[in-house]
């Protein structure tokens, strides 16, 4: 199992030096694969494979014809555990009716099909800006609850 996601950067300097060789990374023994540092001279790696727990890492730069080999003294990386969302969902479908509220006084009455859903039509409003509430009254199992307001204009 692994833990979070976790990036490793090394650095070498002179800058000029990292693009003429390659950083490897060592965790807990294991080497990674050769990585050329960027014309910053740095060098990431991104892994999502190490366990919780204290990792002990090292980077050696391969040198190049102008530059030496060299390594990092050891550090210890801790990786925590990975971040997890639970979501509650319901298999049931709601019953009851909605009330239709419109510029605050009840218009309809729609009760709720087979999928859990009502529908409000109507011609009669005058030209202008309405307001439009629904208001679930809920059942047995799902408590009540009310929409946002809308502003409804009509032409």
């Amino acid at each position: 199992m692994s833990g979070q996601s976790v990036t490793l950067t090394a650095r070498v300097t002179p800058a000029a030096a990292g693009p003429t060789g390659t950083v490897r990374f060592t965790i807990d023994g294991v080497q990674s694969a050769p990585i050329t540092p960027d014309a910053t001279g740095r060098a990431r790696l991104v892994t999502s494979t190490l366990g919780v727990g204290s990792h002990i890492v090292t980077a050696a730069f391969s040198g190049s014809a102008d530059y030496t080999a060299g390594a990092s003294a050891p550090m210890t990386q801790t990786v925590n555990k990975a971040s997890t969302r639970t979501i509650v969902a319901s298999s049931g479908t709601p019953s009851g009716s909605v009330d239709y509220y419109v510029d605050g006084l009840l218009r309809a009455t729609a009760a709720l099909s087979s999928s859990g859903q009502a529908t409000y039509a109507t011609s009669t409003l005058a030209v202008g800006v309405h307001t439009v509430t629904a208001v679930y009254s809920g059942d047995g199992n799902f408590i009540a609850s009310t929409s946002n307001t809308i502003n409804q204009r009509i032409r």
